[in-house]
């Protein structure tokens, strides 16, 4: 039996990419919740979650200070 491999190269660039690709595109489940935008704290982002939503948190020269209790499977939250 002979057993062969493929390997694809992405490089730096490639590899990039496909994680954007990943993050930003939307799934067939799951809503995408935007703090402050949507909701203005995490925990409240996290509270309305269901499992397969993605939370993304905005920078924009703030700073969150918040003990967030997060008990939702497969729930992902995502610095932008």
């Amino acid at each position: 039996m002979k057993i062969t491999s493929a390997r694809t190269n992405l490089g730096a660039g490639g590899l990039l990419a496909a994680a954007a690709l990943l993050l930003f595109t939307p799934g067939a489940s799951g809503k995408t919740i935007v703090v402050p935008t949507d909701v203005p704290k995490i925990q409240q982002a996290v509270n309305q979650a269901d499992a397969g939503d993605r939370i993304l948190v905005e920078a924009r020269n703030r700073r969150y200070f918040e003990n967030v209790t997060i008990t939702t499977n497969r729930l992902r939250i995502v610095g932008v």
